[in-house]
């Protein structure tokens, strides 16, 4: 079983791992994959042009709301191509993108929450 990037959007990640165990062959395997969230990726957040982690001084809501102002006011701050996020997309679109990332994953709680679901 393959999870890439989904765990930090799911609302129960307890619940998410214990549907994987549940479905998983015995002695399968799963290759779950994800960022931490304060790693430059785990954050979700498109990436200033002036390579500044803007999330780890101003934190996650302030840091959504200016990289969602950002991509409808000042585009070509961000280093992203046009269609290569979601920010943009949306502000494109006239839409308020929403906060999808859920779960807040660090490595401390992610092993813990995979010890819990008997995982090896």
């Amino acid at each position: 079983m393959f999870s890439h990037a989904v765990i930090e959007h799911v609302a129960d990640p307890l619940a998410y791992l214990r549907e994987i165990r549940r479905v998983l062959k015995p002695d399968g395997l799963v290759f779950l994959q994800t960022a931490p969230y304060l790693a430059p990726s785990g954050a979700h957040l498109p990436r200033l042009k002036f390579p500044v982690p803007y999330y780890l001084f101003l934190g996650r809501r302030i840091s959504f709301r200016l990289a969602r102002w950002l991509a409808a006011h000042a585009p070509a701050s961000l280093d992203a191509p046009p269609d290569g996020s979601s920010f943009l997309t949306s502000a494109r679109k006239g839409e308020m993108k929403s906060d999808d990332l859920l779960y807040r994953v660090t490595v401390r709680n992610l092993r813990q929450n995979i010890a819990t679901r008997d995982f090896r």
